[in-house]
């Protein structure tokens, strides 16, 4: 019984290195050398030049993202240790990330609470009394929108991607392939967007809120 214990075990371990040499052409003048290169050489093409102009305004999270993906997903191919470590890193990232616009968020109300960002109308009501919204008490609103986007879009990737590094290759794999897009030979373009729009858009929030705080500046400079 225990010889028979030892076979199996022994046989279960060998098939696991045989599949291994199968998937990446052992014995075959194109083996795989490298586990993030591709026995069909070097991509033809680059980025495409929507993701390149959308990358530049999300701060070219998204070139990151891509890049990770395809080392991640060669030749259709999805490591399980590999996979997991990518799809945790993911979640911790983004629930920083949601962390960090829940302090944007308290940032931005405190801001619009001080005397003198949000101009308050006459006392004779009117639509000519009403006096414009201030340069600063706009921009605060842009970053308070910029950081429930980012907030909302972080527990949305969360909520969707937190039980992926659970699921087994094949299943990660088929994910990819449902997710990339063929037409215009986006591929994994759209999904390397979709991961980096919490981190773009708390980065938005932060620029926009600098910007206002300048406004404030230069108004009380020049009052």
């Amino acid at each position: 019984m225990l010889r028979l214990t030892a076979t199996l075990i022994s046989a279960r371990l060998l098939s696991f290195f045989l599949h291994w040499r199968f998937l990446h052409f052992h014995w075959q003048r194109v083996s795989r050398q490298d586990r993030n290169k591709s026995i069909h050489g070097p991509e033809g093409r680059g980025p495409t030049l929507f993701f390149q102009v959308v990358s530049i305004f999300l701060f070219l999270s998204p070139n990151v993202h891509l890049r990770e993906l395809k080392k991640l997903w060669t030749d259709k191919i999805v490591i399980e240790a590999f996979w997991k470590e990518f799809v945790q890193r993911l979640v911790s990232e983004w629930l920083e990330f949601v962390l960090y616009s829940t302090v944007m968020l308290a940032a931005n109300v405190a801001f619009l609470a001080i005397q003198g960002v949000i101009l308050v109308p006459s006392d004779n009501p009117g639509p000519s009394n009403w006096i414009k919204p201030s340069p600063a008490q706009v921009l605060s609103s842009i970053s308070l929108v910029f950081s429930i986007g980012s907030v909302i879009t972080g527990l949305l990737l969360v909520r969707h991607n937190r039980t992926m590094m659970l699921q087994e290759p094949k299943v990660a794999s088929e994910y990819l392939e449902k997710k990339q897009i063929r037409y215009l030979g986006l591929g994994l373009e759209p999904l390397a967007i979709i991961f980096s729009l919490t981190y773009a858009l708390l980065m938005w929030s932060c620029v926009v809120l600098s910007v206002s705080h300048l406004c404030t500046h230069k108004s009380s400079f020049l009052d």
